[in-house]
């Protein structure tokens, strides 16, 4: 029998991201985490080691594309889907999330599926 649940967010991100009104990370600490580090390269495309499980993954074809401290970004708008600075990740389950920090959206989409 299949079960399933659709949440705005996943708990344990709620009570991280409320922690009572406090600050966890300093402004400073999150701009460095969101600011490209490829220094000058970019992101080209992953081919997957193992195709029962992962595709091949190349989100944006002819975009200039790199990574964060821990987030793929989108270095050039994308028009009607992404701001350029915009940062995501997605993991083998298909467990996604993305933010847009021009546009203060964020979301998570949490599911327990192969191949992804």
């Amino acid at each position: 029998m299949a079960v399933g649940w659709l949440l705005p967010i996943h708990p344990d991100e709620l009570t991280f991201a409320a922690s009572d009104g406090n600050r966890i990370l300093s402004e400073k600490g999150v701009d460095w985490m969101f600011a490209d580090r490829m220094n000058g390269l970019t992101f080209e495309k992953m081919v997957t080691v193992a195709p029962a499980i992962t595709a091949d993954f190349d989100p944006w074809p002819g975009t200039r594309r790199t990574h964060s401290f821990g987030f793929f970004r989108n270095e050039a708008e994308v028009p009607g889907r992404r701001s350029a600075g915009s940062l995501t990740w997605a993991g083998d389950l298909n467990t996604h999330f993305w933010l847009d920090p021009k546009k203060e959206v964020a979301a998570v989409i949490m599911t327990q599926s192969l191949p992804s």
